[in-house]
């Protein structure tokens, strides 16, 4: 079964902070110097929202089915139990052993049946009674209390697929905002950034701001190599990608020089090595351990001095990036 993919709390806090901070009233005017950055902000606050709407959505508990269903349950058995000894009167009466077998049962055996037996077993009862039912009147049985019966038992068999029915419901708005999350993450990394390095050059600290609005406030259990990137200035460098070798796992440092790299595990060991390139240069890490569930950090220096280098790097310490 296909693992279902879920919304991390720590990426949609930053694409909250970075979206907040681009639409708050002090900034609107620069934000709205550059076309596509506005544009690619609005496109975040609405996804963002739909986000949020579809959590709140998936996060409606499903209560009182089980309850619900017990009770129906129970009515049932009481419900067959007393047509079905009333038949059984009728055919001890008239000599009908068939009858008779069919309709002997008490409210324990009723009671200790599996759900899909006990389905089965009054669906059997409530389809032979139907069959004689136009000679059970001194026995209080008659075409209605059939129909009754039939409508009780379509109720409980209901009730066993609307749970079911609410969860796979639940999964496909968690796929739907899932998504959209993995879509908004993307957008981030191959638009957004790339787009605000005019405020780099001309608007510096509103640029400083935003890199700090992008950053990941958290930590993770998962098992991670982070690098940070930097030219032969010292500087942090976008758009490096970072290679697991062996594999097809692969990520690019962000705005901030940082690209932090989710391990595909090996089965035998914990021993990794990981490539590095601008396109031209590669750089090599050599192998590298890195214990399941650790991260471990590592500074990769003399990419050459691009357009892609990033002046006034952010304090960077104990935070995670994407």
């Amino acid at each position: 079964m296909e693992k279902q993919k879920k919304v991390s709390i720590t990426f949609l806090n930053m694409i909250k902070s970075v979206v907040t901070f681009a639409l708050a009233p002090v900034n609107q005017v620069v934000t709205n110097m550059v076309i596509p950055f506005k544009d690619g902000i609005n496109y975040l606050s609405g996804n963002y929202d739909t986000i949020m709407q579809l959590r709140q959505q998936a996060k409606q508990v499903i209560t009182g089915y089980a309850a619900q269903k017990k009770s129906m349950r129970n009515l049932l058995t009481i419900t067959s139990y007393n047509i079905m000894k009333s038949v059984y009167a009728f055919a001890v009466k008239s000599k009908d052993q068939n009858l008779q077998n069919s309709m002997h049962i008490t409210k324990t055996a009723l009671r200790k049946m599996k759900f899909q037996d006990f389905m089965d077993y009054t669906s059997a009862a409530i389809t032979t009674v139907n069959g004689v039912v136009n000679k059970l009147a001194d026995y209080h049985v008659t075409a209605q209390t059939i129909t009754d019966w039939q409508l009780m038992w379509k109720q409980l068999n209901d009730l066993k697929t609307i749970p079911n029915n609410a969860i796979n419901t639940r999964k496909a708005i968690n796929t739907q905002a899932a998504t959209l999350y993995d879509q908004s993450l993307t957008f981030i990394q191959k638009v957004l950034d790339p787009v605000s390095f005019w405020y780099a050059a001309n608007k510096v600290d509103y640029f400083n701001e935003y890199r700090n609005n992008r950053r990941l406030k958290g930590s993770s259990t998962h098992t991670k190599c982070k690098f940070l990137c930097l030219d032969d200035l010292k500087q942090p460098i976008y758009g490096i990608t970072v290679m697991q070798d062996g594999s097809d796992n692969k990520g690019q440092t962000d705005i901030n020089g940082i690209c932090s790299l989710q391990i595909e595990l090996h089965k035998d060991d914990n021993v990794y090595s990981f490539t590095l390139s601008n396109g031209s240069i590669e750089k090599h890490t050599g192998n590298i351990e890195i214990k399941k569930g650790h991260t471990v950090s590592l500074t990769i220096e003399g990419f050459p001095h691009t357009a892609f280098s990033i002046p006034n790097p952010v304090n960077n310490n104990n935070t995670v990036h994407a």
